[in-house]
């Protein structure tokens, strides 16, 4: 076996296996997606849980909470795998924390469209704009690219 250290006192102990971890600084969360096998999860020598395949472990950072939810679909978790993007009713502004990191670009979403919620499968090879055009189909949202590999996600007032 051998220990990812999260944070200084989550770890996951690895026995064989294959999972997805989403542990992001920007994040409020780490997420741990089981595709097979299992995993345990430890607080400093404390097992807070073993997951086995399609568990989803989510840990709150600042409140130290956690749960654990049987979905049985972790591919919201393991897209990248596939060179997809998938969203189930996700937060738009989530939703552009991914795109910024996949793109390497800066993007701000106004405040008031930023708990909007989507759910769909955008192909990670794709252009950004035209990934951003995708989501602009909803009539809901606008985009500004600016020079600077910033963009601005806009309410189009509908």
């Amino acid at each position: 076996p051998f220990i990812v250290n999260l944070t200084h006192d989550i770890k996951i102990r690895v026995t064989g296996t294959a999972f997805n971890v989403n542990a992001y600084k920007e994040e409020d969360e780490i997420n741990v997606a089981m595709v097979e096998g299992s995993v345990d999860i430890l607080r400093g020598t404390e097992l807070l849980t073993s997951l086995i395949p399609g568990q989803i472990f989510s840990y709150h950072k600042e409140s130290s909470q956690y749960k654990v939810n049987q979905t049985g679909d972790v591919t919201h978790m393991t897209d990248w795998t596939s060179d997809i993007f998938v969203f189930r009713d996700e937060p738009i502004a989530r939703i552009m924390r991914k795109l910024s990191r996949w793109y390497n670009v800066d993007i701000n979403v106004h405040n008031e469209i930023k708990d909007v919620r989507y759910t769909g499968i955008l192909n990670r090879k794709q252009p950004l704009n035209e990934t951003l055009d995708a989501l602009r189909m909803t009539g809901e949202l606008d985009f500004e690219i600016q020079r600077d590999k910033k963009v601005n996600i806009i309410d189009t007032g509908k």
